[in-house]
């Protein structure tokens, strides 16, 4: 078995925007659409988030996939094993107010994906994680990813052609605030073969 652990990567909320981000909203207009009011999203009654929560994990996959796209690269499909390691990292950093790739309790990113069986009977895998989080428009998923693209190891796991596959988690709120009107996000990179 071989393996490959890529740098993982965060980035707090106010990060600094470019002006990729045009392109991403127009090339995945209507998934940008449908995920543009954060606020909204965020005071939602449980019941309702979780059918507008699949339009914002479409929009971020729309604009890692059309970003990938302008470098060449082809673009990554969801997984549901990665999706679950994806949402359970982003609803515990809201619930327990923390900020980082690693739980309180010393769990580390690789730990978490391999407890969801992405890495079962794999013989070569390589993950990678990006997460973040922000409030109002710094939440919307084509900011949220142009904000990775101006981050260079965020930008290395977004456009790693050694990933095929992602999982994306999103929570409604921020780290240690479920209530404020923002979200927090997790993306799990991987391959394995």
């Amino acid at each position: 078995m071989s393996a490959t652990l890529l740098a993982a990567a965060l980035v707090p909320a106010g990060a600094a925007f470019g002006s990729a981000a045009s392109k991403v909203e127009v090339s995945c207009a209507r998934a940008a659409a449908a995920a543009a009011n954060v606020a909204s999203f965020a005071s939602l009654p449980p019941a309702q988030r979780r059918s507008r929560k699949r339009a914002f994990v479409r929009a971020a996959l729309c604009a890692i996939n059309a970003v990938r796209a302008e470098h060449g690269l082809r673009p990554m499909r969801l997984n549901p094993l990665l999706t679950r390691a994806a949402e359970q990292h982003s609803k515990d950093m809201v619930r327990r107010g923390y900020f980082s790739h690693t739980a309180p309790g010393g769990r580390s990113f690789l730990a978490r994906i391999a407890k969801s069986g992405y890495l079962r009977r794999a013989r070569n895998w390589t993950v990678g994680e990006n997460i973040s989080w922000g409030v109002a428009a710094a939440a919307r998923p084509s900011n949220t990813v142009e904000m990775w693209m101006n981050s260079p190891p965020h930008r290395a796991n977004l456009l790693s052609p050694l990933f095929q596959e992602a999982g994306i988690g999103i929570a409604a709120g921020v780290p240690g605030q479920p209530a404020a009107p923002g979200l927090t996000y997790t993306v799990d990179f991987g391959r394995r073969r």
